[in-house]
């Protein structure tokens, strides 16, 4: 199955779970984070006064005490808030002290620091879904290869918009990716109308 069927089959079909890291940098967080396997979505926000990034995982892709494994190599891991008490549990065997239950809520950073990569690239017209969007985010920081995590059809689509903003950088100004899966279709034809009526 290509990587963005797969990754869409997930999004839509799997019981996720949540961990919060605190971070000395969202940006670098959401796209390391993101790079992991069994990571659905990221959001960078505040949380105790500290950068964090919270995500949703698939438990049968990547276990919590991976996950944690790979945000400490990362150095994404300063404190790791957990949601449940067997979560804490687990937490607390692979950073000691650093990990505490999350008695609040995340607080989102401002829009413009959400995937940082992908709302500085042409790619952020596209229409994704969030597991789309936070894996392309990654590989565009991360200089890796972020087309396969797109369908053919966005590809092209993407090769349009690029070719469109590098006649007209505003061409598309004003229009922004909608976060939920069912506006996803909608969006696309906005889009499309907007890039006819600018050639």
């Amino acid at each position: 199955m290509p990587p963005y069927l797969a990754g869409l089959n997930a999004e839509l079909n799997t019981k996720t779970k949540t961990i919060t890291f605190a971070m000395h940098c969202y940006w670098d967080g959401e796209a390391k984070l993101g790079s992991i396997e069994g990571v659905l979505s990221t959001r960078a926000g505040w949380y105790a006064g500290k950068e964090v990034v919270e995500l949703h995982f698939d438990p049968t892709k990547v276990s919590l005490k991976k996950l944690i494994g790979e945000a400490k190599n990362f150095q994404c891991a300063s404190n790791v808030y957990a949601t449940s008490a067997d979560d804490l549990t687990i937490a607390q065997k692979e950073v000691g002290k650093l990990a505490l239950l999350k008695k609040g809520k995340v607080r989102d950073a401002k829009a413009s620091d959400q995937k940082f990569a992908l709302n500085r690239s042409p790619l952020r017209f596209l229409p994704l879904t969030s597991w789309q969007a936070t894996k392309v985010n990654a590989a565009l920081r991360l200089s890796t290869d972020s087309d396969k995590w797109l369908s053919p059809r966005q590809l092209l689509l993407a090769k349009e918009v690029k070719a469109l903003l590098k006649k007209d950088a505003d061409a598309l100004k004003g229009l922004k990716r909608p976060k939920a899966l069912s506006q996803l279709g909608s969006y696309q034809q906005k889009l499309k109308a907007r890039m006819t009526s600018r050639k």
